[in-house]
Order: structure tokens, then sequence, then C-alpha cells
């Protein structure tokens, strides 16, 4: 004779399968979240037991040798100068254009001049402040007067009108993949010309900069404003303008053209060599933190 399941028998049998299969689950991940379960429940995980004798143990397990929070800050600075200093790498170097007279006038070409790259993304941050510019380097190492104010307060002055222009044109927003140059013939102007044409034409110092932490924020297609929407290539502005101070080299307005390769992810190179910008020295600088521009001490 066939047994018959009655519904109440089967519903139970379901429901503590049912019961025991999410216990069993719930058994199993439950050490992964311990701490959310204990905060949640309310659970005590531990027990404060105050030692009598607490107040004469030294519990300063890792003593500083500075005697100051000033003299840490000095050997800091002090070690970021020496870091760039020892880790910049020349590039190139043509018929000996580094190192440079102490008479050299320079201009100082790109938006990345005025805002160049000191550190990286996310938890390579620096706070710049009192970062030294290459400018204020340069001013010091060189002589007082040897950088094109006119040029550099121009692109001081109007950066933002390139960011934004640029967002605009491109589609992207102020900060999202983009390289930012100046287009050439904003530069290239009648006032702007004057004021190299006869004085700061030692140098057209180039500066090439990119701001990169991890990979995912350095595009190989969607850099609103690259070649291909490659942001360590090239923009096209940039090229621009390397090939008009060529043209100006040609002429024999500036006497040399050097490159400053400013960021932690090495940009494609190749133009460094190519007859179209005639570069005669480049020097890959890195992100240089606020003091890595100053002669270390």
């Amino acid at each position: 004779m066939k047994k018959r399941h009655t519904p109440l028998l089967v519903s139970l049998t379901a429901g503590f399968g049912v019961v025991g299969l999410v216990g069993a689950i719930a058994w199993g991940v439950s050490p992964l979240f311990k701490t959310q379960l204990d905060t949640a429940l309310n659970v005590k995980t531990f027990d404060i037991i105050n030692d009598e004798n607490a107040a004469d143990e030294d519990t300063e397990y890792y003593k500083s040798s500075y005697d100051s929070d000033e003299a840490l800050a000095e050997d800091e600075r002090n070690l970021c100068a020496n870091l760039e200093a020892e880790g910049a790498v020349l590039l190139k170097n043509d018929n000996n254009t580094l190192p440079l007279a102490k008479s050299t006038r320079f201009s100082l070409f790109s938006t990345s001049s005025v805002d160049p790259v000191y550190g990286g993304t996310g938890s390579g941050q620096v706070n710049i402040s009192d970062a030294i510019t290459i400018r204020k380097a340069l001013n010091t190492h060189f002589n007082a007067k040897c950088t094109n104010t006119t040029l550099f307060n121009h692109y001081n002055d109007t950066l933002s009108q390139y960011r934004r222009v640029n967002a605009e044109t491109t589609g992207g927003t102020i900060d999202q993949y983009l390289i930012n140059e100046a287009p050439w013939s904003e530069v290239n102007t009648t006032a702007m010309q004057e004021s190299w044409k006869d004085d700061f034409n030692d140098v057209a110092l180039v500066f090439i900069a990119r701001s990169g932490g991890e990979g995912n924020d350095l595009p190989m297609t969607e850099c609103k404003d690259g070649i291909g929407g490659d942001y360590l290539h090239l923009s096209q502005n940039e090229m621009d303008m390397l090939a008009g101070l060529k043209a100006y080299k040609d002429n024999g307005t500036f006497k040399k053209i050097v490159v400053l390769l400013n960021g932690s992810n090495m940009v494609q190179l190749d133009f460094l060599t190519a007859d179209t910008y005639g570069i005669d020295a480049a020097l890959w600088i890195g992100d240089p933190g606020t003091t890595g521009n100053t002669k270390p001490s």
C-alpha cells in the first residue's frame, strides 16, 4: 500500500530543508562578517583592565631621532631634493646642450610650465601650497631675471580658459582625461613673439606633463584631446607647439629646445628624435614633490 504524505508534512520537510541550507551557508560565511555582526548584536569582544603600574611604563615604542617636528620636516625637504637630483634621467643631450651656462635666459612653454605635476594621484598627492616651482628654481640657480615673465603670465592668466574651452570642444569635463595644452595659435601671438624675439631666447624650455597614479587613469583610447584617445602620446596642440618652436630655431630666434618630461608615467618618446621638432636635450624629472626643484643642501 502506497504511503501518502500530508501537505503539512511536505511543508515542514521543505521548511526545515531551507532553514538547514541557509544555516549552513550562514555558518560558512559568518567569520567573514564577524566584526559587523558583533557590532550589530552589541557583542562584547574585549575587556579593559587598568594596570596600577601603567603610569610608570614607557609606551612610546617607536622613538623619534628628531628633536622637533620642524627638524623632521626639514630632513624630509632635503630628502625630496636629493631624490630628484639623483633620480632625474638625461634622455637626450645633443652637442653637449646640458649643462647650461649661468647666463642662460629661458622662455617656458606649455600650460604645464605654470601648472606642473608635483605628485601622483590618490595617496601620491602632494600639498603644493609651498611647492618650489621650476621658474623659481631657475631664477634662483641661474639669475633672478632669467625667465620670460610675459610668456609665463600669459600661460598663468589664461590656463583656466584653455581648460574650459578644451573641455567644451572635446565633450569632456575639465578633469576627465584631458591633456589641456594651449593651442599654439594662442601662444604664438605678436605680443608673445616680442617677448622672446631679442631676449629670453637662449632656450625654449618645453614641459610635457602627465598626471597618473594607477593604470585606469592613463587611458589609451578615452583621452578627449589625445591622438586616438591616447593620454600617453603627444596631443595635437603639443605637436604644434614643438613644430612651431622648431621653425623659430631654424630662423635663429631660439638657440636650443630643451624638453622636461614631468610625470611618473613615461609618454611615448619617439618625438625626441624626430627631425620635425629639433629637440636638443631632454630630461625626465618625474614628479618632483614640493622641494625636488631645489638644489640639495
